[in-house]
C-alpha cells in the first residue's frame, strides 16, 4: 500500500481526489503542519460498487 501525506488544509480542498485514490489503495495520512494527526484508509468491504463508482465519477476518474 502506498502511504502520502497531506495537510488538512488541502485535504479539505482536494477530498474528493483523495477519496478515489484511498479506492485504488493509496492511505493517506492528514497533518497539521508536520503533526500527523489522522489517516484516510478504505473501511472495507461495505462500500458498494455503486458507491464507489460514484466517487471516482465525482473526483474525474474514468469507470
Amino acid at each position: 500500500m502506498l502511504t502520502k501525506q497531506i495537510d488538512i488544509k488541502e485535504a479539505q480542498v482536494r477530498f474528493q481526489e483523495l477519496l478515489a485514490e484511498v479506492l485504488s489503495g493509496v492511505e493517506w495520512v492528514l497533518t497539521d503542519g508536520t503533526t500527523p494527526i489522522a489517516r484516510l484508509v478504505q473501511a472495507g468491504m461495505w462500500v458498494s460498487e455503486d458507491i464507489r463508482r460514484r466517487i471516482l465519477r465525482s473526483a474525474g476518474e474514468t469507470v
